[in-house]
């Protein structure tokens, strides 16, 4: 009878390993499918009216977004595949919401007030942080959407972009100087030894775009990106 107690015991213990060794090489192997389209940027930038225009309810009226937008396997009228689109608030708090989104992400679009100073200042600090990341790669590309280009005294992407550099560069080398990171990897920029330029990142782009023009251009980089990588 005790025989028997152990064999079965043993049995069940061999059955649980099989099955957690399984679960665990499944999960290691499983590729995670990138289809989000992760709009993140500044306060008033004009990230959730893009998001609004995206899933074709133009003309509502928003605030500044407290929470998170998202809509799942969403057909894009100007794109052939679903996307999942995800509008995130312009506050810290939501830092390592856009990290841990960015292993699903196929489009970044990082949204900037080209009227506005601080806009242009808080978007470097997202920048930093992305770049920095391990979770960044090659196959995430990024669209830094100089917005608001109706509006009075717009800045051009090419001064924003200069712009950032300089602020992403100054980060790097506070970071550098006090020992500061606040990823477990130190990441890419904070062991550059060189001066920041966007040059390094083949797959940053910078685009004029306003919601006046239907964001002409914008729209057009987004079918051509997303078009031309197929979903696996």
């Amino acid at each position: 009878m005790f025989a028997t107690t152990n064999t079965i015991l043993l049995i069940i213990i061999s059955t649980l390993i099989i099955f957690l060794l399984y679960k665990f090489i499944f999960n290691k192997n499983k590729k995670i499918l990138k289809n989000s389209i992760l709009i993140i940027g500044p306060s008033e930038s004009g990230k959730t009216t893009f998001f609004y225009y995206l899933i074709e309810n133009p003309n509502i009226k928003t605030i500044m977004s407290m929470q998170i937008n998202e809509l799942k396997d969403h057909q894009i009228k100007f794109l052939q595949n679903k996307h999942t689109i995800i509008d995130v608030p312009g506050t810290g708090y939501y830092k390592d919401f856009i990290m841990n989104k960015l292993n699903e992400t196929k489009l970044l679009l990082l949204f900037i007030n080209s009227t506005d100073k601080n806009s242009i200042v808080q978007s470097s600090e997202y920048l930093y942080d992305i770049l920095n990341s391990d979770k960044f790669n090659d196959e995430i590309d990024i669209i830094v959407c100089c917005n608001k280009q109706d509006e009075n005294f717009p800045k051009s992407k090419k001064m924003i972009e200069n712009e950032l550099e300089k602020e992403i560069d100054n980060l790097k080398n506070i970071k550098q100087k006090n020992n500061l990171d606040d990823n477990v990897q130190i990441g890419t920029l904070f062991q550059m030894k060189s001066k920041f330029n966007f040059k390094m990142f083949k797959n940053v782009e910078f685009i004029e775009c306003d919601k006046k023009n239907e964001y002409n251009s914008l729209i057009k980089r987004m079918k051509e990106l997303l078009e031309n990588k197929n979903i696996n």
